[in-house]
């Protein structure tokens, strides 16, 4: 799922496979497409920081989740909260804690680290390398 057809037309040139269901959607609306409990793992990278209601879409996340499901979920992170980020296409920028607590109110937080490029990020002086979580939902 991305918002953007190029993105999409991209994944299915390099990522073609029968199994793989490839939509231009919104990701705010995934509840509209997807019933409860549709997904044994979701994967979410630099995806949240640009939704309106990003409790809604975690919550909605783990409503579509199997119980004992996973979900790796990435987002830019900041010593402090960032509204309005200098990234246009961005809403807001978390800091650790904030991201961990709405995490972890809604999911079993397994393993919390850096993305794994995240030195080389840092060399290229990028104020935030990210940060990739493993959450669970409970069974």
């Amino acid at each position: 799922v991305d918002v953007f057809d190029a993105a999409i037309a991209m994944a299915r040139e390099r990522y073609d496979d029968p199994r793989i269901e490839w939509r231009c959607l919104d990701a705010a609306r995934l509840r509209d497409v997807y019933k409860e409990s549709t997904f044994d793992a979701i994967v979410s990278f630099q995806t949240i920081e640009s939704i309106a209601d990003d409790e809604k879409y975690l919550d909605d996340l783990r409503e579509l989740l199997k119980p004992g499901g996973v979900l790796l979920i990435d987002t830019p992170l900041r010593k402090q909260r960032v509204d309005h980020p200098e990234n246009h296409n961005h809403r807001r920028y978390y800091s650790l804690d904030e991201w961990l607590g709405m995490l972890s109110r809604r999911f079993e937080v397994d393993v919390f680290d850096a993305l794994p490029e995240a030195e080389f990020l840092k060399s290229c002086q990028l104020r935030s390398q990210g940060s990739i979580a493993v959450c669970r939902k409970a069974v």
